[in-house]
């Protein structure tokens, strides 16, 4: 076993680990045997190196070995997890996404992050919406799977052992090694993906290690304004793996004959207001910026699921859901299943109405 002071004094000396020796590290981390200190001082001396994809696919061998294990009947399975590490303080895009996605036929199971300094928490919009993720054992999520063709899996429910290294990780508070992992260890390894990132550098290190992950469609995307999603404010730089292959390009809104917008019209200032954003944009009474990002989003989702060809198609799919009502009732279907699983009430909990007036 690796003393984690020697492979800190590596990282700081920008040495990359091959495969091997990175899995052999993750072990010694999870183990429960390192200090706070140390294993803060490995999370700050690997974002100063930047992570290597052998890295990357080292660490996640052993934490998806140690995740609760879990299987979905699902052979198109699809997450639209991303990293997370937003700059503009965003509604819960990704989200919105999934439940477009599944609401089109898609078979959705995005990972949810545990962050409690983030305003705007999944966790917390979904349990607004009556959807508790918190508390809900793994059988129960890959259950709510199986009738809804959608379900969130939490990463302290899914992943118990990172407990320690990611309390270690809010603690420092500043992007880390987690952010990068987190979308790549899913345990129920969908095959494919709608992947955002903190910064553009990423797109193809991630579109690679999800092509040796054996994901057959991907798109790994960062809106250049800091968004970790595809964008209607300025151009996107997206990675996207078909085939085996890895193509790189920047996408812009206009192409779609959407007009850039300002970034401002996505923000939100709190869970509470993303979840009223999220409903009305998911009952489709709102035509806006922020409801064409949820569907380039969602867009992207229906291609990675193989249920479109491109990402025009997709979007102009996403928009038809989303003005059929059909992302609501798949809302309404999930939060009534969930509630039912949970036999916590016999009747589903009513998703607050929205007073806000509709955008235009």
């Amino acid at each position: 076993m690796r003393n984690l002071s020697n492979v800190i004094q590596k990282l700081i000396d920008k040495n990359t680990f091959p495969q091997r020796d990175a899995a052999e590290v993750m072990e010694q981390i999870l183990s429960g045997k390192c200090s706070d200190a140390e294993l803060g001082a490995f999370l700050i001396a690997m974002r100063l190196k930047g992570e290597d994809s052998t890295e990357l696919l080292g660490f996640v061998q052993v934490i998806r070995r140690q995740a609760v294990k879990g299987r979905a009947a699902a052979p198109n399975l699809i997450d639209t997890c991303g990293t997370g590490g937003c700059l503009q303080d965003t509604f819960n895009i990704s989200t919105l996404a999934a439940f477009v996605a599944a609401a089109a036929g898609a078979k959705v199971a995005k990972q949810v992050y545990t962050d409690p300094g983030c305003g705007c928490s999944s966790r917390q919009v979904l349990a607004s919406w009556g959807i508790d993720i918190g508390t809900a054992p793994p059988d129960r999520m890959l259950k709510l799977l199986a009738k809804t063709g959608l379900t969130f899996l939490y990463l302290p429910v899914f992943h118990p052992r990172l407990e320690q290294l990611v309390r270690v990780g809010q603690q420092i508070g500043i992007l880390n090694l987690l952010n990068t992992l987190f979308p790549l260890i899913n345990p129920l390894k969908p095959r494919g993906r709608v992947l955002g990132v903190f910064n553009e550098q990423m797109t193809t290190l991630l579109a690679g290690v999800l092509r040796t992950q054996g994901v057959r469609r991907a798109f790994v995307v960062h809106g250049v304004e800091g968004l970790d999603e595809i964008s209607v404010s300025a151009d996107t730089r997206i990675s996207e793996l078909r085939g085996g292959q890895i193509e790189t390009y920047m996408f812009n809104p206009e192409k779609f004959g959407l007009a850039e917008k300002s970034v401002s019209g996505l923000q939100c200032s709190s869970a509470a207001d993303s979840a009223q954003i999220g409903r009305i944009i998911l009952s489709g009474r709102e035509e806006s910026e922020r409801t064409d990002t949820v569907a380039l989003n969602a867009g992207a989702a229906l291609v990675a699921a193989g249920l479109v060809k491109d990402l025009a198609a997709g979007f102009q799919k996403a928009r038809e859901v989303l003005r059929s009502g059909k992302a609501w009732k798949k809302l309404e279907q999930t939060a009534e299943i969930a509630q039912s699983l949970a036999k916590k009430q016999k009747k589903p909990l009513r998703l607050l109405k929205n007073k806000r007036k509709t955008r235009k």
